[in-house]
């Protein structure tokens, strides 16, 4: 193959959370889907980062209360769960940011029913587990720790965590493309978008 890649362009793809993009070059060049990712993500992290600090200076995010990131718009890759109180604090990959998140309920679809949420967990590590959603099928990886979460090292523990990712996958759950933007994947957000919506509606016609 004698077609070259644009670097202006990929780096204009990755900067502008063009994930679609970024996957169509790593198709059509043959390049390795997840080293490709992880290089994406980490490239543009300290950019993202930085302004992520900028915007939530003095913003509360405690009434935030969708499952993506309230900042660049990424769905979360790992949660915590308070060892102590239970809390559960979503993190974005893509910038740093996180916020706190209802204990039983999925980030990507925004389903509360426990009866279609479930735990499952390596049998020798009960603090490292998958939180799986029987209703749109996606998953979250999520950690029980007594360490707070602001001294949290979550870049450690989520890529130190790929055997919950082959669990989840194992019993059939769906894994979000890293790349996925909350706001912009024609292949199927359209969908999660829907969810949400209707589950948003649902919940404010429930009687007090």
């Amino acid at each position: 193959m004698t077609e070259k890649i644009e670097m202006i362009d990929f780096l204009a793809s990755i900067f502008s959370n063009q994930g679609n993009d970024v996957i169509n070059i790593v198709r059509k060049f043959g390049l390795a889907e997840d080293l490709t990712t992880f290089f994406a993500i980490y490239l543009a992290r300290p950019f993202r980062a930085r302004a992520a600090h900028l915007l939530t200076d003095d913003v509360d995010l405690q009434n935030w209360s969708y499952g993506y990131c309230p900042v660049c718009g990424h769905w979360p890759v790992l949660s915590h769960i308070d060892g102590k109180e239970g809390h559960r604090t979503l993190w974005c990959l893509h910038c740093g940011t996180y916020w706190s998140f209802k204990r039983i309920q999925c980030a990507y679809c925004l389903n509360d029913n426990h009866e279609t949420l479930e735990i499952i967990s390596p049998v020798s590590q009960e603090s490292y587990r998958v939180q799986v959603c029987n209703k749109c099928r996606r998953y979250l990886k999520e950690v029980r720790s007594n360490e707070t979460v602001d001294k949290f090292p979550f870049d450690t523990v989520y890529l130190g965590t790929l055997t919950l990712d082959l669990l989840a996958k194992k019993e059939g759950y769906i894994q979000e493309s890293n790349l996925t933007v909350r706001y912009d994947n024609p292949d199927g957000n359209e969908l999660m978008l829907y969810r949400q919506e209707t589950n948003r509606q649902e919940s404010s016609m429930k009687p007090v």
